[in-house]
This record gives structure tokens, C-alpha cells and sequence, in this order.
């Protein structure tokens, strides 16, 4: 297990006896002022600008991109993403009736922006979303110099940028790299990012930093399921505190690249020749390509379902257009 589970267990029963009858009740929006305080405090450490006042805490990550998407987003409009893409942003999208725009990503750098300004110049997509700091499956990082001029180019366009930052404490190692959130000058980066990937997927902590989109994000989370859980909240502002979280951080990013390293050399030995994999800068997920039709049983359905390697628990999703829709998982052997 890589979940720290005596750390967090530790961390709700501190909570647990500070709570008064005041923190029994629900936890309303933008949510706990202590907890928003020290994400801003973690933030300004890479050049956030935005303070605990310009935060709303949000159940999860996902819950803080749909906020998002409905602030800027009407239904049959165009979000440019990058390709390939994480499934469930395409399953988002899908589910708020807006179409995905696919940018060419690079394994290494990112993003890439000349295409990304022929499209936007091309199509005017209503918003950009994407991952710049470790993405999600390649999980590259957009140099600094080129999160800059991101920022810049749809700031000039007009066009918000969802930054989708999950994975963003993975990165680094003395200090992670700066979001593009960093070089946000007028309030048009949303920026989204949660506790779900580097610490319990199931506290559903997490925070939208929405920009001169405040009020409105601010409005739908009321509309929504306006109410969080005080004990939980509380929980997660005291592993921030204590120096819990960044030492669990230093053990999971150590144990993720060993585990890619077993990863990446595992299907250099057993894929077929001419196979491609990526090394990718952080994260869980890594990109390889190569026709893997015969690693199934009797050579079925590889191409559309994802499998996994029963052994090591390592489960592989093949690529392809038709994305949005995930299958169940079939296992091979």
C-alpha cells in the first residue's frame, strides 16, 4: 500500500479533538479558512499569486475542473486539450455536452503551441484545458519558458486556461516547478489541483483557484454540492502543517521512479521489437508505443480494452481515438 495510512489516521484524530461543536456542522463554501490558507502558503512557494481568500475548496479535482468548465463553458462549445488525454477528462467533457479539441502533446516537453495557436486561431475553443506539469498519460512537463508563453498567448486571445495541476507535487526534487498559474497576470488561468493523487483519494480535497471567474465558480459550488466535511478539511490542513505531507511526498516520488524504472524495463524486455516508451519526468503513467495485439489471449479486443500484467499489478490501457468511453478492464495472461 502507498497510501501513508497511519500518518492520515494520526492526522483525523488530532483534528478529531481541536474540532468544537462549530466544526461538527457542515463545512460551507470556499470552505475551511485554515486549510485555504495553507495551500495558498504552499503555492506562493512557486510563485502563486493568489491568496487563501481567492481559493474554494472543492470534493476532489474533478469536482473543481467541472466547476471550471461550467464558468466558461456553454453546451456544444469546443475545449482544446492535449492528445492523448486522460479519460476522464474526455468523460467529463462528454458529460457536460462540450467536444474535445485534440492539441499534439510531446512525451518530454509538453503541449506543443505552434499547434495549439493554429487551433485556437482556427476553431476559437471556448477554454484550453490542460496538465503542463506532469501530465496525464505521458507525464511530461512543459518547460517554464513555454508555461510563460502559454499564459501569454491565451491571455492575449481571450481564450481561459484550465490548469489542471494534480499531479504538479510529483515534480522536482529539491522544489517542484512553477504552474502556469505562476505567471497569471490578469486572472485568466483557472487554476484546479487536490490532495486525491499524492496523499488519500478518498478525502476528496480539493481546490480551485478560479481567477476573475471567482464568483461565478463560487456561486455554482453553493448551487452544487455546496457542503464539505469540517473533519476532513481539518485533517488535511494538519499533515500541511506538521511537515507530514512533504515528508510522504519525498517517500512516494522516490518509490514512483523506482517503480517506473521496473516499469520501462520491463517492456523494453518483453514488448515486441521496435517498441517506444517514454521516460516520463513524474508521475504514475507512462506512454509506450508498439502493437501489443498479441500480449491477449488468443490476440483480442487489445486495441480497445485495457489489460494489465497480473504479477505486477501494472494495468495498460492501449491508445486510440475513441477514448471517451472506457471499457471494462480484461485481464491477460
Amino acid at each position: 500500500a502507498w497510501l501513508p495510512v497511519d500518518t492520515l489516521q494520526r492526522a483525523l484524530q488530532t483534528a478529531g479533538r481541536r474540532l468544537d461543536a462549530r466544526g461538527q456542522s457542515y463545512s460551507l463554501p470556499p470552505g475551511r479558512a485554515d486549510l485555504r490558507r495553507k495551500i495558498a502558503a504552499r503555492a506562493a512557494q512557486w510563485g502563486a499569486l493568489f491568496g487563501a481568500d481567492d481559493l474554494i475548496i472543492t470534493a476532489g479535482a474533478t469536482q473543481a475542473l467541472r466547476l471550471a468548465l461550467r464558468a466558461v463553458c456553454q453546451p456544444g462549445d469546443a475545449v482544446a486539450i492535449e492528445q492523448p488525454a486522460y479519460f476522464g477528462t474526455l468523460l467529463l467533457l462528454e458529460d457536460l455536452g462540450l467536444k474535445a479539441l485534440q492539441i499534439p502533446t510531446d512525451p518530454v516537453e509538453g503541449l506543443l503551441l505552434a499547434p495549439l495557436e493554429e487551433a485556437l486561431q482556427r476553431h476559437r475553443p471556448a477554454a484550453v484545458l490542460a496538465s503542463p506539469t506532469v501530465q496525464n498519460p505521458l507525464g511530461a512537463s512543459m518547460p517554464v519558458a513555454r508555461k510563460r508563453d502559454l499564459v501569454a498567448l491565451l491571455a492575449g486571445m481571450g481564450i481561459p486556461l484550465i490548469e489542471d495541476d494534480v499531479y504538479g507535487d510529483l515534480a522536482g526534487d529539491a522544489q517542484r516547478p512553477p504552474a502556469c498559474k505562476a505567471f497569471d497576470r490578469c486572472g485568466n488561468v483557472i487554476y484546479c489541483s487536490s490532495l486525491s493523487k499524492t496523499l488519500a483519494p478518498g478525502w476528496r480535497i480539493g481546490w480551485i483557484a478560479a481567477g476573475r471567474y471567482h464568483s461565478t465558480v463560487l456561486q455554482a459550488r453553493m448551487a452544487g454540492e455546496w457542503a464539505g466535511a469540517p473533519l476532513i478539511e481539518a485533517a488535511a490542513s494538519e499533515l500541511l502543517a506538521s511537515g507530514d505531507y512533504d515528508r510522504h511526498l519525498r517517500q512516494l516520488k522516490l518509490r514512483i521512479a523506482q517503480g517506473m524504472q521496473a516499469i520501462i524495463a520491463q517492456v523494453e524486455t518483453s514488448f515486441p521489437p521496435g517498441t517506444r516508451v517514454a521516460a516520463p519526468e513524474a508521475g504514475f503513467s507512462d506512454l509506450g508505443k508498439a502493437s501489443v495485439k498479441d500480449r491477449c489471449a488468443g490476440g483480442t479486443s487489445s486495441r480497445t480494452r485495457p489489460w494489465h500484467w497480473r504479477q505486477s499489478g501494472t494495468v495498460v490501457f492501449p491508445g486510440g481515438g475513441r477514448t471517451a468511453k472506457l471499457p471494462a478492464l480484461e485481464r491477460c495472461q
